[in-house]
C-alpha cells in the first residue's frame, strides 16, 4: 500500500477527530471533512499520496488516508493501493469509494439517486436493465438508456425521467 502503520489506536465512542479529504484528481468536488471515529492508525507514507489529513489531537495533519499507484509488470494501466486508517464516517465513505470507483469508470448512472438501483442482463445481445426502486419516498431519474418497458409497453427514450415509487420497478429491454 505504500505505508508503513506505526501505530493503531481505538478511541472511545463520541470521541470524533476530523479528516479532511482532498480533491486530488481535481474532479472539482473540493476538500470534504469527514469525522473519524473509534480506529486511529498512524501511517507513514513509503511511497503513497497523502489524500486525507487528521485535524486534531497528536494526529492533526498526519496521512489518514493515502493512495498508492501500483505499476503493471506488463505496461498496462497501473492499479492503485488505497488504505484508509481510521473509521470515517458514512459521507467519508462514500466519498473514498465514489472516488476510487470513478477512476475506474465504475460509477453507475443512479449513484446519486439513493435507493436506485440498476441491474443488467443480457443474453443472446439482448439487454434488460432492471431499474429498482428500494426507497421510502418516490423520486425521478434520468433513463440511462432507450428501450421498451416490458411490464408497461411503454417506449422510453435515454434521459427521459422515469418517476419511481417506492418498490418501483422497470423492466428495460434496451435498443
Amino acid at each position: 500500500c505504500g505505508i508503513r502503520v506505526e501505530e493503531t489506536d481505538s478511541g472511545e465512542p463520541g470521541v470524533v477527530n476530523p479528516v479532511t479529504l482532498k480533491d486530488p484528481d481535481g474532479a472539482g468536488d473540493g476538500e470534504v471533512v469527514s469525522a473519524a471515529e473509534l480506529v486511529f492508525e498512524v501511517v507513514v507514507p513509503e511511497g503513497a499520496e497523502v489524500v486525507g489529513t487528521y485535524g486534531s489531537d497528536f494526529y492533526a495533519g498526519t496521512p489518514a488516508v493515502t493512495r498508492n499507484v501500483v505499476p503493471r509488470p506488463d505496461g498496462g494501466r497501473p492499479g492503485e493501493a488505497w488504505y484508509v486508517a481510521a473509521g470515517l464516517d458514512e459521507a467519508g465513505q462514500d466519498r473514498v469509494v465514489r472516488r476510487v470507483l470513478a477512476r475506474h469508470g465504475l460509477v453507475g448512472p443512479y449513484a446519486d439517486a439513493p435507493g436506485v438501483e440498476l441491474a443488467v442482463r443480457e443474453r443472446d445481445g439482448v439487454r434488460t436493465a432492471f431499474v429498482l426502486h428500494h426507497g421510502t419516498a418516490p423520486v425521478e431519474v434520468a433513463a440511462h438508456a432507450s428501450g421498451a418497458d416490458l411490464l408497461t409497453g411503454r417506449r422510453v427514450a435515454a434521459g427521459e425521467t422515469l418517476r419511481l415509487a417506492p418498490a418501483d420497478v422497470v423492466v428495460l429491454r434496451e435498443d
